[in-house]
């Protein structure tokens, strides 16, 4: 059997963004990779258009609300204050939602922050 030239051809070359030109993802694996990636449109929209249930609704608006959150509000919710002497400090006052983007055009500034932000060495 000769392997396909491009495995991921039904996700337009884009795994890490989870397209899903056939529309046949479960709405769970919709709805955790919107989450896994910060996508809030995609969140919006699945709240908008689809039937989620109580528990993926109330996951996906709690998600919502942290990508909202600035770094600062996040690191003071959450975090020891050692994690501030690593966190890039142009990103301090950026929300999560606009980290995100800076994250998958490889800026290392939103790499850094988003690693630190999951560290769990630095959650309080």
């Amino acid at each position: 059997m000769v392997a396909p030239d491009n495995p991921y051809a039904y996700a337009l070359s884009d795994p890490i963004d989870f397209k899903d030109i056939t529309g046949l993802i479960t709405l769970q694996a919709r709805l955790m990779a919107a989450i896994a990636t910060g996508n809030a449109a995609a969140l919006r929209d699945l709240i908008a258009t689809e039937s989620l249930s109580e528990s993926q609704e109330a996951l996906a608006e709690s998600t919502l609300v942290r990508l909202s959150q600035t770094a600062q509000q996040i690191i003071a919710q959450e975090c020891k204050g050692s994690v501030n002497r690593e966190f890039p400090s142009e990103l301090l006052e950026t929300t999560l939602e606009d980290i995100y983007p800076l994250k998958s055009q490889g800026d290392d500034a939103a790499i850094k922050a988003l690693k630190l932000l999951n560290d769990g060495r630095f959650k309080k």
